[in-house]
Formats: structure tokens, C-alpha cells, sequence
């Protein structure tokens, strides 16, 4: 699990150690913004901190040597999930029940345009 941003940054010292990675986004989010993500809203942190987020998720995936996925309330979203799959992430994980529309929500995208 990649879940601490210096996780992400030095991600090639665990591809040995490694069969895979999956990025843990509800608790990379909350150590990257430095914030308690049961706090409440957070819109504001949140939308602006998806940046910094995208990029970590963006360093694991770069290494080709291990599949990657992610998984948390991120996957889950249209946008985030466009994002993660423009920056060369395949696999989401996610409530079964979340997939259909989630699903339908990228059929009718252009990932290219993230």
C-alpha cells in the first residue's frame, strides 16, 4: 500500500520488495494535505491538494516494473478517475455498486482531455 507521500517519491526503492502497488488515495490525500480527513468538509484543501495527489499517484505509475491501482473514495470519482487513468494507472478499486455508473461515466469521456 502507498499511502505516505514518501512512499510515492521513493517508490523505486520498493519496486524489489514488490508484487504490485496500490495506492491507498483517502490516506495519501489526508498525509499529503497534512489534514484529519474526518475532520468534515474539506472542499476547499481537497480541491485544491488533488494536484499534489495526481502527482504521487503519477511517480508510482511511472515505474513500469509493477502493475499499480488505486483504490479509495478517488477511484470511485469521474474526474479523479479520468485523471488517474490519463497519468497511466488501469486498475480502480471500488464498491461493487459504484462501478456501473462510474463505468458509464468514462465510456462517454475523452481521458484525453484530462
Amino acid at each position: 500500500m502507498v499511502e505516505v507521500p514518501a512512499a510515492a517519491l521513493k517508490i523505486q526503492d520498493f519496486v524489489p520488495l514488490a508484487d504490485f502497488f496500490s495506492v491507498g488515495s483517502n490516506d495519501l490525500g489526508q498525509y499529503t494535505w497534512a489534514v484529519d480527513r474526518e475532520q468534515g468538509d474539506l472542499g476547499e484543501i481537497e480541491a485544491s491538494g488533488r494536484a499534489a495527489l495526481l502527482d504521487l499517484c503519477a511517480l508510482v505509475a511511472q515505474q513500469k516494473q509493477r502493475p499499480v491501482s488505486v483504490c479509495g473514495e478517488a477511484a470511485a470519482d469521474p474526474s479523479m478517475a479520468r485523471a488517474f487513468i490519463a497519468r497511466g494507472i488501469r486498475r480502480l478499486s471500488m464498491a461493487p455498486a459504484l462501478i456501473p455508473a462510474l463505468a458509464r461515466a468514462l465510456r462517454e469521456s475523452d481521458i484525453h482531455s484530462v
